[in-house]
């Protein structure tokens, strides 16, 4: 039960010297409790339905100071109508939150409300958004949307200064030209590796050599 909610308790009475349902010769009366405390404020209504079938209903007012997790019980009165004993329908339950369909503030607050930008295709279960206003934790840019556009456009030459950490492609271009594009000096003390137009310095090397005159370290110096 939430508060703002009407209760209600439907009941029959019984005519307990026949065991036939009739209507009470006094309308019953219902009674409202919280957490075992009558309250005062509140307005139960029995009406009769005919038949001896009665509907007991009362307003779980909020300003009756209800709060999540009261415990609330709706008691109904009445007379049998062939003896005068005293007979009583109960119901009861606790007060729950807000948790039922837009009923909720969070659920409310949360849920999307641009379905319309959202475009789903029956065969594929692809869904194409119009605007995505979060991309925190992935990037796409320009045309570069699948792995075969990652693996066939061209990436710009650069190459990383000495000792510095470097890029996929800082990476990739370094090694490529140091297999393809590169001289050495007069001496073979200095190797120069060139940029993909085959002229440009990308980098150089000192290559060290022992006393036969044979390399034995190249040393990035550039």
């Amino acid at each position: 039960m939430l508060i703002g909610e009407t209760l209600y308790d439907g009941f029959l009475v019984t005519n307990l010297s026949d065991g036939k349902e009739e209507n009470a010769a006094v309308l019953p009366t219902a009674v409202l409790y919280r957490n075992g405390t009558v309250v005062a404020a509140a307005t139960p209504t029995v009406s009769a339905s005919g038949g001896g079938l009665y509907i007991a209903s009362v307003l779980i007012d909020a300003s009756h100071s209800w709060v999540i997790g009261d415990h609330w019980l709706l008691e109904s009165s009445w007379s049998d109508p062939g003896t005068s004993v005293a007979k009583k329908s109960i119901v009861q339950g606790r007060i729950s939150s807000a948790m039922r369909g837009t009923d909720s503030a969070l659920l409310a607050a949360s849920a999307p409300t641009n379905f319309g930008d959202l475009a789903i295709t029956a065969s594929s279960g692809k869904v194409t958004v119009g605007a995505n206003d979060d991309k925190t934790g992935y990037s796409i840019s320009g045309t570069i949307t699948t792995l075969d556009d990652v693996l066939t456009t061209a990436m710009s030459e650069s190459y990383a200064a000495d000792g510095a950490t470097f890029s996929v492609a800082e990476a990739l271009y370094e090694i490529c030209q140091i297999l393809g594009e590169s001289g050495l000096n007069t001496a073979g003390t200095l190797r120069t590796i060139l940029k993909r137009d085959g002229t440009t310095t990308a980098l150089t090397h000192t290559v060290t050599r022992d006393g036969d005159d044979k390399p034995t370290k190249v040393t990035r110096v550039s």
